[in-house]
């Protein structure tokens, strides 16, 4: 029996290409060769390693390089919002008429960001709490210690909590803690409508909710 969510936000609650999650990426790319100093074809081999050892490229940032993480964060996540992220009715009635227990967001964001793109879904009102990369100190997903930090605090039971994440890294550490999960793959197309094509459908299989016809 799943009853509560634990839902990363980027690439998961809102359509993976309507641009935004490229847009971050670039401010990224940007930040780190200005403030390192390297050219911009070296920046996709610097993140990659980062995150491949420390599981983001703020951390890495962070012990390589002793970047501020709040200027980080406020530079690269300075975005007008609402030129990506609109509410969409298929997700706002499907959590309304699914969800059993809480909401919570569970994302390597700075939870700035994170409200505001929880308000622009319209999603406000069951989004119990937000769990951002201040919250794990900056070192979140997929560390077991970052979850094993959320489930303290929220008291959720693994078992009867869905994880939804589009990392793969992030995914096997939920399966290994007893979590069921949902990958969202974003090398998979949906026809027309993310949350009717894609989202909606892997969640009711998890929840093994059917239409009722």
């Amino acid at each position: 029996m799943i009853r509560d969510w634990l839902v990363d936000l980027d690439n998961c609650l809102y359509p993976y290409d309507n641009g935004l999650y490229h847009h971050i990426n670039e401010k990224m790319n940007d930040y780190i060769s200005i403030n390192l100093n390297v050219a911009q074809n070296k920046v996709n081999q610097i993140r990659k390693s980062f995150i491949r050892t420390y599981g983001s490229t703020l951390l890495g940032l962070i012990l390589h390089h002793q970047i501020d993480a709040n200027d980080f964060l406020n530079c690269t996540h300075d975005i007008p919002l609402d030129q990506y992220i609109v509410e969409d009715l298929y997700l706002t009635n499907f959590i309304k008429e699914h969800l059993q227990g809480k909401l919570f967001i569970f994302t390597n964001a700075p939870g700035f960001y994170a409200s505001k793109v929880i308000r622009l879904l319209g999603i406000e009102e069951w989004v119990e709490e937000v769990f951002d990369i201040y919250f794990t100190a900056f070192e979140g997903k997929p560390y077991e210690k970052a979850f094993r930090k959320v489930i303290h605090h929220t008291g959720i039971l693994p078992h009867e909590t869905l994880f939804i994440d589009d990392m793969k890294n992030n995914i096997l550490t939920a399966r290994k803690l007893g979590f069921p999960t949902i990958h969202i793959d974003t090398s998979i197309p949906f026809e027309n409508n993310y949350y009717n094509d894609l989202f909606i459908p892997m969640v009711k299989q998890k929840l093994k909710v059917s239409e009722v016809i």
